[in-house]
């Protein structure tokens, strides 16, 4: 029987999902390859400690996903700064893309391991802990859409690009007619476009050009009933007390999945 694993589907599509969006950039516009594989690993104590995720995990049977690239690699400077959210280069992408992924990994009680050399490429390599024993499969609920909304135009605004395409992805299944945005000042542009149609707006407060708190008091100079949800990896304490008290608005911390989505929608639009 083919090991398996504890985990939460959604997140670990996130964790893929920003892994392969950093080995692309990390190959930029010359000509390369991204490689996915899969396995399992025996691991000890010393090749846990080695990790990237040093929380005294046991021994035992590791299930992995690993993503190689032929790119431009990694000093041992960059890889020590690789996890770190204010961090920024071509390679590490937008956002909490990377400093997300070691999140979701430790929650999974996971491990990362790196293997890069500058103009080397890079292989990482991120470790689940598995089972050989019986696992129940649940099928994955359908998609609803929100009570009350069938049909309507929001706005996603998320500097971290994988983020970006898997919300866009889960409001077009909710029914959503779907623009997007990658920072402040696309967002106020788009916004002047289409406020008279969208219904909501998806905000991340941490991005480029203009953050996601001035990029809020634009929007609302243009439509202050519009409803916004306002999202970062930080946690909510990173609001101002401004948007806080702003009226209309509601918080999810990324990453999340498709219930938890719904919900806040749910409560966003009611």
């Amino acid at each position: 029987m083919s090991p398996v694993i504890d985990g939460d589907p959604s997140q670990i599509h996130q964790v893929v999902i920003n892994l392969v969006t950093n080995a692309s950039e990390a190959i930029g516009d010359q000509e390369g390859v991204v490689a996915i594989s899969t396995g399992t690993v025996e691991c000890d104590e010393e090749y846990l400690r080695n990790t990237y995720v040093d929380d005294e995990l046991p021994d035992g049977l590791y299930a992995y996903i690993e993503i190689s690239d032929t790119g431009i690699g990694m000093d041992e400077a960059t890889r020590q700064m690789l996890f770190d959210p204010f961090y920024t280069t071509k390679f590490l992408g937008r956002g909490l893309g990377l400093a997300a992924v070691l999140g979701l990994v430790r929650s999974h009680r996971g491990a990362i391991i790196i293997d890069s050399e500058p103009q080397k490429g890079s292989t990482i390599r991120v470790l689940f802990p598995a089972t050989k024993g019986d696992v129940s499969i649940e099928q994955d609920e359908p998609i609803q859409e929100p009570s009350g909304t069938s049909s309507g135009t929001v706005l996603v605004v998320d500097g971290e690009e994988s983020m970006l395409v898997m919300t866009r992805i889960m409001m077009e299944k909710m029914g959503f007619t779907v623009l997007t945005a990658m920072d402040g000042l696309e967002s106020v542009e788009v916004f002047g476009n289409h406020y008279k149609d969208i219904v909501p707006v998806l905000l991340d407060i941490t991005m480029l050009r203009l953050n996601g708190d001035d990029a809020f008091w634009e929007l609302r100079k243009k439509r202050d009933d519009i409803p916004v949800l306002l999202l970062s990896g930080y946690g909510e304490q990173i609001l101002s007390r401004q948007l806080l008290e702003a009226g209309g608005t509601d918080f999810i911390q990324k990453p999340y999945g498709n219930a938890e989505l719904i919900e806040k929608m749910q409560t966003l639009l009611a």
